[in-house]
């Protein structure tokens, strides 16, 4: 049986590991994809709206890739950027499925990013040690 996240790692945090794993397997592939933390907002300008903050995905040029539907339903999300809207201004009814706010790449945010991504690779090595 694999697991999805060392038992020592919080669930709170579920969504960043999904996001350095999904980046992790793209970059396998040869697929550059950005890791970006900050809300996302599906449906933005629907009743359904529905927002999650703190937040972590993936960016590439074509797409976003969302894990936050991977635990429950087993499915990744990949939205095409041209139905993403990146400010509140460009959320347009009908056409934007997802509302991303990137969060400001402050020092204390980037040390944080770094502390998880080096616990992530340590992991990755252990395991493929032992195999």
């Amino acid at each position: 049986m694999t697991r999805t996240k060392p038992p020592d790692w919080e669930a709170r945090h579920a969504c960043l590991y999904y996001a350095l794993s999904g980046q992790y397997l793209l970059a396998r592939a040869g697929i550059e994809a950005t890791l970006v933390t900050g809300q996302v907002s599906f449906a933005p300008d629907t009743p359904r709206r529905h927002r999650i903050c703190p937040h972590a995905w993936l960016e590439t040029p074509d797409y976003l890739i969302d894990y936050a539907i991977l635990p429950r339903r087993g499915e990744v999300a990949v939205i095409p950027q041209r139905w993403v809207a990146h400010d509140l201004r460009d959320v347009h009814p009908g056409s934007t499925a997802v509302l991303a706010l990137p969060r400001p790449r402050d020092p204390d945010h980037l040390r944080y990013l770094a502390r998880h991504r080096a616990r992530f690779a340590r992991i990755l090595r252990e395991s493929a040690g032992s195999e």
